[in-house]
């Protein structure tokens, strides 16, 4: 079941959808290059923007 999990979070970005994504696929993660900054700026702009 867990490994299903992972697959499915693998296959895409998944940029907004939850917030439970967001954390899971590295929200909170310390960035190391600015690859991983750009993916960080842009899960934290879509999430924001999802907010109801």
């Amino acid at each position: 079941m867990i490994k299903n999990i992972l697959e499915l979070l693998n296959t895409d970005d998944w940029y907004g959808v939850s917030e439970n994504i967001d954390i899971a696929k590295g929200k909170y993660k310390a960035v190391k290059d600015a690859k991983e900054l750009k993916q960080t700026l842009k899960r934290t702009y879509y999430g924001a923007r999802n907010i109801n």
